[in-house]
């Protein structure tokens, strides 16, 4: 009988640990996204819950006004904003940049294009 409430106890122990792990972890994520939404300033560069990219262009208690286009904005609910871009790129070591993108046909500076065999080149394989 002993045996059988001891084992039962460990059960639950290994079934619940891991849920409040995970609990913990969401707990935090969520407290960081607040605190990101308290600190917004008219200016910043956000992405919404919906994947839109604007600049704030006022802030209520409850929802801010969002640039998506020149001249465009709408009002959207503060919780929306779960990414500050102008914060990030402010808390990003200059190493850590992105390179700069090339874009699509043109190589870089100083770069050679491959040389390429004609057609008619015998020593090709068929």
């Amino acid at each position: 009988m002993d045996f059988s409430i001891i084992l039962l106890i460990l059960i639950l122990l290994v079934l619940m640990i891991p849920s409040l792990i995970i609990q913990r972890k969401q707990r935090r994520h969520l407290d960081t996204i607040r605190q990101l939404q308290e600190n917004l300033i008219i200016g910043d560069v956000i992405i919404t819950t919906a994947g839109l990219h604007a600049i704030i262009r006022g802030i209520t208690d409850t929802t801010v006004e969002l640039e998506t286009s020149p001249g465009v904005v709408s009002t959207w609910e503060k919780h929306v904003v779960i990414k500050n871009l102008t914060q990030e790129k402010k808390t990003q070591p200059a190493a850590d940049a992105e390179p700069e993108q090339q874009p699509v046909g043109e190589l870089p500076e100083g770069e050679q294009p491959a040389a390429e065999k004609p057609a008619d080149d015998p020593d090709r394989a068929s």
